[in-house]
């Protein structure tokens, strides 16, 4: 149909243009009509001298005629026209201040000497001195200013030869990062060297790349502009190279070094590499920077990462960057920043139980103190998420009107950008927010929202534990009056955790349940209720579990042994269970 369309416009050569026969030869290309096809790229090529894809195809038909030394000079000028196409117009540069010109020297002994300047009155404030420069050193105001220098012509060959070195430049680095990447990630010295020297120059290449990184990031990427798209077609992995070695191969022919693909469709690439790609190389490189020790650094990857506007509007990449962002943090021991990135899971995948889980295994990972887990900012951050949780549960003639100001709490979106909405309460956001306050002492205020996850869930053997360990803290600080009655609310939950434990599948959570309710006698210094416990786990442990509490159980038996008095049964354990 566009065939027919072609041949009657064909009839008008005033209005058919190069473009056209480049197309029409296209359709030819499908019907497998080389002859025809090959007549309309020649006349789109002497049409338009600058027509690389119409050349490019000639290249492809010359080579399947078996016509290998046209096809290669073909390729070879296909290559030059890109990249005397691509080569970036040269940026504006600077020199260093200058001063105004020296006056012209006369002739004598006094040539060198400043000439007098008349008197003039003192100008009135405010006002301007007619004398003074505005660019040098002025009479009378001392200041430098800077001079632009003047901007370079570039010959054709100097651009060429310009881009030649920088695609040479890039794609070696591009090879190095290839071959070198097992020998980084083993921690070879040298590989770690060469790699990150490479990543280095390809990703201050990336980022230097302007459209990428606009000032309004809420606009998405929408492709490359007329002036982007040279630069950005500049592939590092090269077919029409690949192409014109092979031909040189078949006939011992010179192949050109500086060459280009034809762009074709690089909407969702850059320099020929996909948007994946480079992202891995961001991650990878900050994660390897972060191994190092350089926090700075591996924090400006993966900020520069974040900025990106490809990265910034794809959900899947924000989650891996910020999960790679928290590894580095891991590594450098920057527990202050794991928290504040580990944020992000609960802000994008809000009411997800998956992030609230993923945010309590990242806490787990600080080997300091916990005062960044149950930090100020922290728990305020989570009891926003409550109460966000709690607006779309509650009627809407019960709410208050500050309950109706936490609607602007809700932060993830579907993907059509709405706002999702909660149906019901979520039991790890409310156990998550229980934990920081437990742990800041709150016990009162911990048993709250334990309640409330007990309420959803009362056969939860770990809300049960929870519930009860938060009873005995709080009694052991309250009052003798009040703290028998927590003390045996605390026994009556953790006998509740402890029956539904101890008919599990799994040797792990018997023995677990066994030591935990003998840990809790113990700390309440019913020492004697304790042992019989502590004897279980000891007698049904086996060698191939996963989670051995065997020493653990030891160590507060012969602890209790020992200050009761009796030596001997606490030499035995001490011999049998905790000699390595």
């Amino acid at each position: 149909m566009a065939l027919e369309f072609f041949k009657i416009l064909k009839e008008s050569p005033e209005i058919f243009t190069a473009n056209m026969y480049t197309q029409m030869g296209t359709c030819y290309l499908d019907q497998e009509e080389e002859v025809e096809a090959e007549s309309c790229f020649q006349r789109a090529a002497d049409m338009d001298q600058n027509n690389t894809e119409a050349r490019g195809h000639l290249a492809n038909l010359f080579r399947k005629q078996g016509k290998q030394k046209q096809a290669l000079d073909m390729a070879n000028h296909v290559v030059q026209l890109i990249q005397l196409q691509n080569v970036p117009r040269p940026k504006r540069r600077y020199g260093k201040y200058l001063r105004d010109p020296a006056p012209p020297l006369a002739a004598g002994p006094m040539a060198a000497a400043k000439p007098l300047m008349p008197l003039q009155p003192k100008p009135a404030a405010g006002e301007p001195r007619e004398d003074t420069p505005s660019l040098g050193i002025g009479i009378g105001t001392g200041k430098i200013v800077a001079q632009p220098m003047a901007k370079p012509v570039l010959t054709p060959e100097d651009r060429l030869l310009a881009e030649a070195e920088t695609s040479k430049l890039l794609a070696t680095q591009y090879l190095i990062l290839s071959r070198q990447r097992d020998r980084m990630r083993a921690g070879v010295f040298e590989g770690v060297r060469q790699w990150t020297k490479a990543a280095r120059l390809l990703t201050n290449d990336f980022r230097s790349f302007k459209a990428f990184y606009p000032q309004d990031k809420s606009l998405k990427f929408s492709g490359y502009s007329s002036a982007d798209v040279r630069q950005a077609s500049t592939p590092l992995r090269d077919d029409m190279r690949a192409m014109a070695s092979q031909l040189s191969q078949d006939i011992g022919a010179k192949v050109q070094d500086r060459s280009n693909r034809i762009p074709n469709g690089f909407g969702d690439t850059y320099r020929g590499m996909s948007f994946d790609a480079w992202l891995d190389i961001f991650m990878e490189f900050a994660i390897c920077l972060a191994k190092r020790g350089k926090l700075k650094e591996s924090y400006e990857m993966c900020q520069a990462a974040k900025d990106c506007v490809i990265f910034f509007h794809s959900r899947n990449d924000m989650f891996l960057l910020h999960l790679s962002w928290c590894m580095c943090a891991i590594m450098l021991n920057d527990y202050q920043t794991l928290m504040t990135i580990a944020r992000f899971f609960l802000t994008d995948y809000q009411f997800t139980t998956d992030a609230y889980r993923m945010f309590t295994a990242l806490a787990r990972t600080c080997r300091g103190a916990v005062s960044w887990f149950n930090s100020g900012p922290t728990m305020k951050f989570i009891l926003k998420q409550i109460k966000a949780m709690d607006y779309s549960i509650t009627p809407a003639s019960e709410r208050t009107a500050e309950q109706d100001a936490e609607r602007g709490l809700y932060t993830a979106v579907d993907q059509d950008g709405r706002l999702i909405i909660n149906d019901d309460l979520d039991i790890s956001l409310l156990m998550l927010y229980g934990y920081m306050l437990s742990l800041s002492e709150n016990y009162l205020e911990a048993l709250n929202y334990f309640m409330r996850a007990y309420a959803l869930d009362p056969e939860n053997p770990m809300i049960s534990l929870s519930v009860g360990l938060t009873h005995i803290h709080h009694g052991l600080k309250s009052p003798s009056g009040i703290k028998n009655q927590n003390i045996l609310q605390a026994l009556t939950f953790l006998h509740q955790y402890y029956d539904i434990r101890k008919e599990s599948e799994h040797l792990e959570e018997r023995l677990e349940a066994h030591y935990n309710l003998g840990r809790a006698y113990q700390l309440l210094g019913l020492t004697h209720l304790a042992v019989p416990y502590y004897q279980q786990v000891l007698q049904e442990n086996q060698d191939d579990v996963a989670e051995d509490v065997v020493m653990d159980t030891a160590f507060n038996l012969q602890n209790i042994y020992a200050i009761a008095g009796n030596m001997k049964l606490a030499m035995h354990i001490t011999n049998k269970y905790l000699v390595i």
